[in-house]
């Protein structure tokens, strides 16, 4: 039979002193009063230094991440080249007509297309279209590539006496192939050219636009129209 180890190498001896109970009977329990037995001080030093070491591993890890974000330098915003910043500034210098190919438009509330009168040159031809005429919308087709830089319009039906019966026009929106776009507001008492400059650029179409337009000047219903007389492009001389 293998002999019994003495206690003595599982628990350290506690020394005795004045407040030590004496010993238990042969065969009571060891456990001291209080019913709360005694952890082996060996076992429980090693895990309060563990715990420790671990605790101050991730303290100084968590502080490094502090002070890495809180010193890092955001990237600058990369300056683009002068080349792609755009030039905005309306061309003032010499120009000469440019003339489109066609114009097409439909009212959409009926009506005679007749688009094509913008471009004649002709005085006693307009185009029209019945209604309010907020939306109403004109294609002009040029040779791809064509430069431009302005527009002369007429505004209203100038062909007799109803440029004040009927409705004026407020403002347009010129939009060209590319995207890019400009409004010419107009002034409604001026049955004259009125020209717009924008900075140059290279289209093959241009949509016209009709963003607003003032209330008829007569109670007649066919004074409840908007009408433009004639358009001219311009380029670069």
């Amino acid at each position: 039979m293998s002999k019994r180890l003495p206690d003595e190498y599982f628990r350290q001896t506690v020394s005795k002193s004045s407040d030590v109970r004496a010993a238990s009977p042969e065969g009571a329990s060891s456990t001291p009063s209080g019913g709360r037995g005694r952890r082996p001080r060996g076992v429980s030093l090693w895990l309060v230094v563990a715990s420790c070491v671990a605790a101050a591993l991730v303290g100084v890890v968590g502080t490094r991440l502090m002070m890495q974000q809180g010193t890092e330098t955001p990237s600058p915003t990369p300056t683009p080249p002068a080349s792609s910043v755009l030039d905005l500034t309306p061309y003032d210098g010499a120009v000469v007509p440019v003339s489109a190919s066609h114009a097409a438009g439909k009212c959409s509330q009926g009506g005679e297309d007749r688009a094509d009168t913008l471009l004649d040159n002709r005085a006693d031809t307009v185009w029209r279209c019945p209604g309010a005429g907020v939306g109403e919308m004109v294609s002009f087709t040029f040779r791809p590539g064509t430069e431009l830089v302005g527009v002369r319009i007429i505004n209203g039906d100038t062909t007799g006496q109803g440029y004040r019966a009927g409705r004026r026009i407020l403002a347009v929106r010129w939009t060209f192939s590319d995207g890019s776009w400009a409004v010419q507001p107009l002034d409604v008492s001026h049955p004259g050219d009125q020209e717009v400059r924008f900075p140059p650029v290279a289209t093959d179409d241009v949509l016209m636009t009709v963003l607003s337009t003032t209330e008829p000047g007569s109670p007649e219903t066919t004074a409840n129209a908007v009408a433009v007389s004639h358009v001219e492009f311009l380029g670069r001389s």
